[in-house]
């Protein structure tokens, strides 16, 4: 048999484990409903509006630019002896 020392030790020791554990839940819920206020202020909502302001970041043309036009020759570039080409050529 045990000792009625150590087991009523060992039931006073699980009793404040059990409170511990309690305590500790309890935080962990308080916890998570504090990240759960926090995330929806930073992703709530509000967050998903349009601001009217945003529109005047649609540049005009005139702004930006145009792209050139392709050229009219319709044939491939001859090649050019006198140019280089952008990459030395392997020797053959």
């Amino acid at each position: 048999m045990t000792e009625p020392s150590s087991y009523q030790d060992l039931l006073e020791k699980h009793s404040q484990v059990l409170l511990l554990l309690e305590a500790a839940h309890q935080e962990i819920k308080r916890q998570a409903q504090v990240i759960q206020v926090l995330q929806a202020r930073i992703y709530g909502s509000s967050s998903e509006r349009l601001d009217p302001l945003q529109d005047q970041l649609a540049f005009p043309d005139e702004l930006l630019g145009k792209p050139e036009p392709p050229s009219a020759k319709t044939s491939a570039p001859e090649e050019d002896e006198s140019e280089q080409p952008p990459f030395p050529r392997p020797p053959v």
